[in-house]
């Protein structure tokens, strides 16, 4: 396998990049390993934990410049996990 060096260096999800990741195809895409109810199940209560990641971080005392940048990524991955189907 090769890899491109804009590939190799790529750290972004898409979601941050202002698209969308749709959780439900992911979970049809790995079906061959993984039950897909409870892939979408775990995806769901991680949702439930990714809300709650803001007030941790500034709990830890991350600087809030940080929580502020990413508070607003975290609660769409969150959304986007809750609604995962399946």
């Amino acid at each position: 396998l090769r890899l491109s060096a804009r590939s190799k260096c790529q750290t972004r999800w898409r979601s941050e990049r202002g698209g969308r990741v749709d959780w439900s195809d992911v979970c049809v895409a790995l079906e061959d390993l993984v039950d897909r109810g409870r892939l979408a199940g775990a995806m769901r209560r991680l949702a439930e934990r990714l809300e709650d990641a803001p007030r941790l971080m500034r709990d830890l005392g991350v600087d809030p410049s940080v929580v502020g940048d990413r508070e607003r990524p975290i609660a769409n991955v969150a959304r986007e996990l809750a609604e995962v189907e399946g």
